[in-house]
């Protein structure tokens, strides 16, 4: 799984702005005739309108390994690859308060001092966090389910990434290719909808050559007006290591965040 790039389930945002485009995006979207090149201005013009968010979400870890664990909290997106996860207990106590950006993170347990580092290197992260810290939260599963939602819950593309849209009978199929000189790599498929081109599955694949490893598939489900009709209200993550459930319980497409919000220093 990718760790550097931004989360690829893309945010639609809000209120005057949606009033004015909503309803000529799912016109376009519900066209039967719909060209592929239509198809690609909408996802473009969804991918530019949607780039931060505020919510309250229900989360849940299935680990293959080690106990299915559950948290309320606040997820938080902002353009330029800025995610925080903010998990708290039913006395609204923080468990995990965890940041990332490109392939940095910053994690604290409990309101502990804040451990920091890269995500391509943490070998030494479970020395720093000390005796008993996965008693308290599998932290270490937390950290890396929450990197392969950040890449897989938001399309947003990269520079160097591209989208191909093709029509099918029951679906409309994207495949996102990663080019590297004179080569086009599969990172991803995504498969929509065809009323409203909303997604509904994407498969996320090892960045490699060759048949394409599967890294993780991802569900998108209960798409509906509180949620500005183009979030769903219920994304799940499975992996090769465990599943990752993520019910959004109310959403904010115009957050106001402190300077420091995603501050990792």
């Amino acid at each position: 799984m990718k760790t550097g790039a931004t989360p690829f389930f893309v945010l639609l945002v809000i209120s005057l702005v949606l009033g004015a485009c909503a309803s000529s995006l799912r016109t376009l979207a519900f066209k039967k005739d719909a060209t592929s090149q239509e198809l690609l201005h909408l996802f473009a013009q969804r991918e530019k309108a949607r780039q931060e968010m505020k919510a309250m979400v229900s989360f849940s870890i299935h680990p293959n390994q080690g106990a299915s664990q559950a948290l309320n909290g606040i997820l938080s997106f902002e353009p330029g690859d800025h995610v925080r996860f903010q998990g708290f207990d039913s006395f609204g106590r923080t468990v995990i308060d965890l940041t990332l950006l490109k392939n940095f993170y910053k994690i604290s347990l409990g309101g502990d001092p804040p451990l920091r580092g890269n995500l391509e290197d943490r070998g030494d992260l479970s020395a720093k966090m000390g005796p008993g810290a996965a008693e308290k939260i599998n932290w270490e599963f937390w950290l890396k389910m929450m990197n392969e939602f950040r890449y897989g819950g938001n399309p947003v593309l990269m520079e160097d990434e591209m989208i191909f849209i093709e029509k099918g009978k029951d679906h409309f199929t994207g495949s996102v290719l990663k080019i590297k000189g004179k080569q086009a790599i599969l990172l991803k498929k995504i498969w929509f909808e065809r009323s409203f081109f909303y997604p509904v599955k994407e498969e996320i694949y090892e960045e490699m050559t060759g048949d394409y490893p599967l890294s993780g598939t991802i569900y998108f489900s209960d798409f509906n007006d509180k949620n500005n009709g183009s979030w769903p209200g219920r994304i799940q993550v499975k992996s090769k290591e465990g599943d990752l459930e993520v019910e959004f319980v109310e959403t904010n497409f115009s957050p106001s965040f402190l300077a420091d919000y995603f501050n990792l220093d």
